[in-house]
């Protein structure tokens, strides 16, 4: 390492410790530190505390801060013969793993939760969907791909790049990279974009719904009540509805009752 060097990785370190974002980035990485570290001398079993998936995620995204810290001291000190600050990029990609503490947010908040269900119970919908999306591309691009090759100036040259366009045209993304240019070949492109709308419009109703189904269980329905897995769909939303009627007739009552 040459002395510019030197001098630029002072001045780097120099400017990286005066920083007013580096100083609200220490006080809050030495709370977080200083929760991991009452959370484990409080713990009242080390093996389950490290069994957590969130107690390794704290952890990852607080070390790293240390060892850059270290790393820059050390360069900041005077040792010319160290520089393997920019070996430790890993290390910064690793402090993204804070982003997965927002999960102790949002998992208190019942929408979401209510979300989270609905996704969850929905994966055999999504699957059915992208399993129809791309037999439909594939169909409507093998067709425009047929009809464009009459045309020597068509841009679809092969089949995967025909269905490449077909999920881009379904999907409503509309790149324009690739475009028919014959009258027949526009003409499926409408009909290839129309019934993508519709495919996923009909995927939109079905979540709505089922949200809705999910919102009320949550609502009126106590967990240690009644285990839904034993239940058909149809039976479930028959004791959603009848729960919920239940309790709303229980509200006409008592405020019928304040009023007398």
């Amino acid at each position: 390492m040459n002395s510019s060097d030197v001098q630029s990785s002072k001045r780097i370190c120099l400017s990286y410790f005066s920083s007013p974002f580096h100083r609200i980035q220490m006080i809050c990485i030495g709370f977080f530190t200083l929760e991991l570290i009452l959370r484990l001398f409080s713990t009242p079993s080390l093996s389950k505390y490290f069994k957590n998936f969130m107690n390794w995620i704290d952890i990852i995204a607080v070390v790293p801060f240390y060892i850059t810290n270290t790393i820059n001291l050390v360069n900041q000190l005077g040792y010319e013969n160290i520089n393997i600050y920019n070996s430790f990029a890993l290390l910064r990609v690793l402090r993204c793993a804070r982003i997965f503490k927002f999960y102790r947010v949002f998992k208190n908040i019942k929408t979401i939760r209510v979300l989270a269900v609905t996704v969850k119970e929905s994966m055999l919908d999504f699957l059915i969907l992208a399993i129809t999306l791309t037999l439909m591309a594939f169909l409507f691009g093998a067709a425009v791909h047929l009809i464009e090759s009459t045309n020597g100036n068509s841009n679809f040259d092969s089949i995967p790049k025909a269905t490449y366009w077909g999920i881009v045209t379904i999907t409503s993304v509309g790149y324009g990279d690739i475009v028919p240019v014959t009258v027949l070949g526009r003409l499926t492109a409408v009909l290839c974009a129309l019934t993508g709308v519709g495919t996923v419009g009909m995927l939109v109703s079905v979540l709505v719904d089922r949200y809705q189904r999910v919102y009320t269980r949550k609502l009126y329905i106590k967990p240690e009540e009644i285990d839904f897995n034993q239940y058909s769909d149809e039976e479930n939303e028959d004791l959603e509805m009848g729960r919920g009627n239940s309790c709303n007739d229980s509200l006409i009552v008592n405020t019928h009752d304040k009023k007398e």
